[in-house]
């Protein structure tokens, strides 16, 4: 089993993280590529989530996201503004996906004009539309961040779980089923053979 095997599963879990934590989140592979949509979405993120533009740029920072050599989770500056972090989805000793959250105002907001003019442009919209949102970010005090960073790798590790249980048993049930000498077939038991 991938993640990606069970989108629905996926998106539930990202939903409750996105509850959880009060903050925005998705679960993407190591290309960055979401397999989720994103859960819970700050207002600002939400005034550009449409924009093909945006889009691209959002994947090309949660690809920057997997090739970063921290293991444990912290919050880092985005191309938006605001902050992210991210923890590893592990199987076998592999890293196999992430989950991002964020959408999280940082100390210094909003942005100064010209960064949200430099995202308009980027993400191709009015400058009024992102001045109309900019507020629209997830508040995290100092403790509850560190929360978040805290608990963000058991979220990790649950669904690494999950996935592992999951292909144990999927290779159980496979070494269970009786298979006939002559096919690769399974011949229910007692079944007719024609």
């Amino acid at each position: 089993m991938c993640i990606r095997d069970r989108p629905d599963d996926a998106q539930s879990i990202a939903d409750l993280i996105g509850q959880l934590f009060g903050v925005m989140a998705v679960i993407t592979d190591m290309d960055g590529h979401p397999i989720t949509a994103v859960a819970n979405p700050c207002g600002y993120y939400g005034a550009i989530a449409d924009e093909p533009d945006a889009v691209a740029a959002c994947l090309s920072q949660w690809r920057l996201f997997a090739d970063e050599p921290h293991v444990a989770p912290r919050w880092v500056s985005t191309h938006l503004g605001f902050l992210c972090a991210r923890t590893f989805v592990w199987v076998d000793l592999k890293p196999i996906g992430m989950i991002v959250v964020g959408g999280v105002t940082p100390a210094t907001w909003p942005p100064e004009r010209e960064l949200v003019e430099a995202i308009a442009d980027e993400v191709g919209l009015p400058i009024e539309a992102l001045l109309d949102r900019v507020d629209e970010t997830w508040d995290l005090d100092a403790g509850e961040q560190r929360r978040v960073l805290q608990l963000l790798p058991q979220m990790g590790d649950l669904i690494s779980q999950l996935v592992t249980a999951h292909r144990q048993l999927a290779g159980c049930l496979d070494r269970s089923t009786p298979r006939s000498p002559n096919s690769t077939h399974t011949v229910p038991q007692g079944g007719d053979r024609t």
